[in-house]
C-alpha cells in the first residue's frame, strides 16, 4: 500500500527498500511478486512517467524492481500479461 502513498518521499523510501531486497535471493523475489497487486502497482509507477526529479527516481526504482523480480523464472508468468504496457 505504501507504493500508492501520496507523500513522494514515503513512496520513494518504500521503493528503495523494495528494490534492494528484490535484488537478493530468488525466494524473496517470488514472495515480493506474489504480494497482492504488487506487480500492477509497480507497472503503474513506471507508466505514470515523471514530471519532477522525485517522480523520475520513483519510476526508475519501480522499473529496476520489476527487472529484479523478472529474474525469478516463476515470476515471469505474473509479469508477461503486462509487457505491452
Amino acid at each position: 500500500n505504501l507504493l500508492l502513498a501520496k507523500n513522494l518521499e514515503t513512496r520513494e523510501g518504500c521503493l528503495e527498500i523494495l528494490c534492494t531486497i528484490s535484488d537478493r535471493k530468488t525466494s524473496l523475489k517470488v514472495r515480493i511478486a506474489h504480494q497482492k497487486r504488487c506487480i500492477e502497482r509497480l507497472i503503474g509507477l513506471v507508466a505514470t512517467g515523471s514530471l519532477t526529479p522525485s517522480e523520475e527516481k520513483i519510476s526508475k526504482l519501480a522499473a529496476l524492481t520489476l527487472a529484479n523480480l523478472n529474474l525469478a523464472p516463476s515470476n515471469r508468468c505474473l509479469i508477461v500479461p503486462y509487457e505491452q504496457e
